[in-house]
């Protein structure tokens, strides 16, 4: 009875932090990721017909390239980083064990304690980065926005991997050859399901129903990702 007592205390998992980012160095990485995006960002902004150059049906891989596939990509990595240890030392089976085991909370904790300031700082600094297009309004803010859907799915995708996997370096693995063979084939290979829908122009070079539908699918699938990783994750 007191063990049921302790296992349900939901202050335990603030106290989680030590076991896998002692000196919290990897939230650290995630700032310092975003504080290299901004110097980025502000010495190379899009130049000021950049929606234009869309309306024409080009694909500026040259421009979106660094929120769509580099941002997105970072992130995954620095999920990978995270929950690197987990299964070769034994977290994964502590942390497992201080949870309700319906619906595992801890691992949705740790992927948000990342990707929110990810997700949040790429926002942010991506309306600085179309300054030239519109500065801090709603148009910039739809042109920021929309990549963040990339974010959500390829870091869960991976951590999807990794849990029922039970290996980072296949969850790694899987994520990066998705990553590569959407950026050689420019998007088609996968399609809805890419994420380089922004960089290949969908809105334009297919149509605005296609671009929306590729942003929903995406987005939909990084919500499946994260209840199907914290579900499997309350197993032992």
């Amino acid at each position: 009875m007191p063990m049921f007592i302790y296992k349900k205390d939901k202050t335990l998992d603030s106290s989680f932090i030590n076991l896998y980012d002692k000196g919290k160095w990897k939230l650290k990485i995630t700032y310092a990721v975003l504080a290299l995006l901004f110097l980025v960002s502000l010495l190379s902004p899009p130049p000021g017909d950049y929606l234009l150059a869309i309306q024409e049906g080009h694909r500026l891989k040259g421009i979106d390239n660094l929120y769509d596939y580099t941002v997105p990509l970072l992130a995954a990595f620095i999920i990978c980083y995270v929950f690197f240890n987990d299964y070769q030392e034994g977290i994964h089976d502590i942390l497992t064990f201080y949870t309700n085991r319906t619906f595992n909370f801890i691992m949705l904790r740790r992927w948000l304690t990342y990707i929110v300031p990810l997700s949040l700082g790429s926002l942010f600094i991506g309306m600085i980065y179309f300054r030239n297009v519109s500065f801090l309004d709603l148009d910039s803010l739809w042109l920021s926005v929309r990549f963040t859907p990339n974010i959500l799915f390829l870091s869960s995708l991976l951590l999807c991997v990794t849990v029922y996997a039970k290996s980072s370096y296949t969850g790694l693995f899987v994520t990066l050859v998705y990553f590569i063979i959407d950026v050689l084939s420019d998007g088609r290979m996968f399609k809805l399901f890419s994420i380089g829908s922004n960089t290949n122009n969908f809105f334009y070079s297919v149509s605005p129903e296609y671009y929306y539908l590729n942003r929903l699918m995406i987005l939909s699938l990084s919500f499946l990702f994260l209840f199907l990783f914290c579900k499997r994750s309350v197993k032992l």
